[in-house]
């Protein structure tokens, strides 16, 4: 077996999105999750983020100031 193509798709502060051979892979902080875990980390993110601004940990002005 050869080599793999890897093409970087998107490049962030802290996720990396490539494309190896054809199978899409994020990155995050040195992780490599499948398409469907990172489907779910975005959810899972989505969820903390909603429950820090439910218990009022979290206000939109936080993240405007960054």
């Amino acid at each position: 077996m050869g080599e793999s193509y890897i093409t970087d798709i998107y490049v962030g502060k802290y996720v990396l999105v490539q494309l190896v051979d054809s199978t899409v892979e994020l990155t995050v902080e040195n992780n490599v999750y499948s398409l469907t875990e990172a489907t779910e980390l975005e959810q899972d993110l989505l969820q903390a983020l909603y429950t820090l601004r439910k218990e009022k940990i979290l206000k939109d002005k936080d993240i405007e100031d960054e």
